[in-house]
């Protein structure tokens, strides 16, 4: 009955010889709180009648929460420390070879793609609990260490941005904590290609359902037209277009009328000698987009480029800048400046960046990102293997990848073109209206700076 009690009472599982690390840790904390706890940790020679009371106590506890399969092991032990010892004897054996056992299990141990990261650090801290049981002594840095060696190939980013912090803020809860933020991350971009799938399968569906269902009204069309084509034709000549008389079509049908105002449309045109572009984005969700791939340059002073394609408001430079190459006395021209407006993807969302300050130079080989001018802006570029990170803080902004034995990364170019034209300069009231009425000496400092 007293074995019933306790059991109900702080609701401890028996022990039965399995589990035994975490009944070893219920039974600390009930001693503790009976505070007979000592009696576990130190055997006294000659003990006076408190510490025997205790000790019959603590016996008593540690029997009711042993089942009656495995009390053998402590039926002729004398006191409570005895007891305790006998117990981890069996079941926690510190040596070499459970600790060869438990690192292997650590070592091995992965996380599977799509699993929850919250029960993997349960796993993985109970093996790391157990190896500190059995006697092996583990840092905290060689805990985070082996945690992030346990990471599939969708960390790899934050693992890098870890890698590149101090010592001491890699704490295991800070590391566990920005694991756990990465999770959130995957799983957002994992819900967006899944919507995305479920849309396009949806609209291939409506649309194989709307081909059908035009398909059959086709067909009674064609029945219909058939079966009538004597009454039809009769209708069709009382039918007359009302621009151009002739029968058998309306007015809104009429190619008489549709040439005529093409016509006229090419006669105002024509009148005002003028074309006027409005400011046109070019995304990369669309057909035609603009990719520009830029080399890692650790020795580069500056950005460089080899077009003007990938620019936006160019200026020229009132002294050219004198670029020195590897080859001894030869040098290129940087003859233009300007910022290059880029798009940055994470998990499915696009950014807008500016990579500022690049120069233009005619003849270079290869467009190069220079890690001094990252590093002005507080950006990190980490060589890593085959790949290459440009992070913020512990943000991913890009990534690259090695080829030929150079680093180099592909960026979107969102192009932003404005391009104001006229073919007659003479008709200045044309502009006056268009920039908002304004004055003829303004106009003609924007025609001159600007190419109007």
């Amino acid at each position: 009955m007293a074995s019933n009690n306790t059991v109900e009472k702080y609701g401890i599982v028996q022990f039965d010889g399995n589990d035994y690390d975490h009944w070893k840790f219920r039974m600390k904390v009930i001693l503790d709180q009976h505070e007979v706890k000592e009696c576990i940790e130190r055997e006294r020679a000659d003990p006076d009648d408190a510490f025997t009371k205790k000790d019959r106590k603590c016996k008593s506890l540690i029997i009711q929460c042993i089942a009656n399969s495995h009390l053998q092991y402590v039926k002729d032990k004398a006191n409570a420390y005895q007891m305790w010892r006998a117990l981890e004897a069996v079941f926690q054996r510190k040596g070499i070879a459970s600790q060869l056992y438990l690192q292997k299990r650590l070592l091995s141990m992965k996380l599977i793609e799509g699993k929850s990261l919250e029960k993997h650090f349960l796993k993985f801290e109970e093996t790391v609990r157990e190896l500190k049981t059995v006697g092996a002594k583990l840092e905290e840095m060689d805990i985070v260490c082996h945690l992030l060696l346990t990471l599939p190939k969708d960390y790899d980013a934050i693992v890098t941005a870890l890698e590149t912090l101090e010592v001491e803020k890699l704490t295991l809860e800070f590391v566990k904590g920005k694991l756990l933020d990465q999770e959130i991350k995957n799983q957002n971009q994992q819900e967006t290609v899944s919507s995305d799938a479920s849309a396009a399968v949806s609209s291939n569906l409506k649309n194989t359902i709307r081909d059908n269902h035009n398909k059959q009204q086709s067909n009674q069309r064609n029945s219909r037209t058939s079966n009538n084509s004597t009454t039809s034709l009769r209708e069709a000549t009382l039918f007359k277009c009302h621009n151009c008389g002739k029968a058998g079509y309306k007015r809104s049908e009429c190619t008489w009328r549709k040439q005529a105002n093409q016509t006229n449309l090419d006669k105002s045109e024509k009148g005002q000698h003028i074309t006027f572009l409005a400011m046109a984005l070019q995304s990369m969700l669309k057909t035609g987009e603009t990719t520009m791939r830029l080399y890692i340059d650790s020795g580069a002073t500056d950005h460089m480029v080899n077009s003007e394609k990938y620019f936006s408001n160019v200026r020229e430079l009132e002294n050219p800048i004198k670029i020195y190459v590897a080859k001894s006395n030869e040098f290129l021209y940087a003859t233009k400046i300007s910022n290059i407006n880029i798009l940055l993807k994470d998990n499915n969302n696009y950014s807008t960046a500016k990579i500022t300050n690049v120069l233009y130079v005619k003849n270079l080989r290869h467009n190069l990102l220079s890690v001094y001018r990252l590093g002005k802006v507080d950006l990190k570029v980490i060589f890593k293997g085959d790949n290459v990170f440009i992070m913020k803080d512990l943000d991913l902004l890009a990534r690259g990848k090695r080829e030929n034995n150079l680093y180099q990364i592909e960026f979107k170019i969102m192009q932003t073109e404005e391009t104001n034209m006229c073919k007659n300069l003479e008709n200045m009231q044309i502009w006056h209206k268009r920039l908002g009425y304004l004055r003829n000496q303004n106009l003609l400092k924007l025609s001159r700076h600007y190419r109007l």
